[in-house]
């Protein structure tokens, strides 16, 4: 309940998770990886014989504690900063290789459809601060609450 009533959207467009894979790699292995879609990482996984596995439901969890402890804004976004694998509760099944978490997301209010690939180093750590680790799904509530 605490999710659903901060993440009311007068226009009925609420924030959601739609999808989130782990697979194994590295974002420099992909052209234009600034604008790399899970779709499009979905395909070129393909292509390479590479496997892919499906964490959205993890994922979906880790919202819901950030939500409950108060560090997700109310649920407007997704904190992944410094993270490990193991904190976000993923066996990490690519032991020893650089890991691409991607996500696919709606944002509120717009009901834009958005992408986040973050990259886990070899021992599933977040291996880069400069990374965007904030997902934001809502951009005008979480900046207001978060003090940005």
């Amino acid at each position: 309940a605490l999710l659903a009533d901060a993440a009311f959207s007068r226009n009925g467009v609420v924030p959601g998770i739609s999808e989130a894979w782990l697979t194994e790699g590295s974002l420099h292995e992909y052209e234009g990886s600034h604008d790399l879609t899970v779709e499009q990482l979905r395909t070129e996984n393909r292509r390479r014989g590479r496997k892919m596995l499906d964490i959205t439901r993890q994922i979906v969890c880790e919202l819901e504690r950030q939500s409950c402890t108060g560090s997700a804004a109310g649920g407007m976004c997704l904190i992944l900063y410094e993270k490990t694998l193991k904190e976000l509760r993923i066996r990490d099944p690519f032991l020893g290789l650089r890991k691409l978490l991607a996500i696919s997301f709606l944002q509120s209010g717009s009901g834009e459809r958005c992408n986040a690939v973050i990259q886990f180093d070899e021992v599933g750590k977040v291996n880069s601060p400069f990374q965007r680790t904030l997902i934001e799904f809502d951009p005008n509530a979480t900046r207001s609450s978060l003090g940005a």
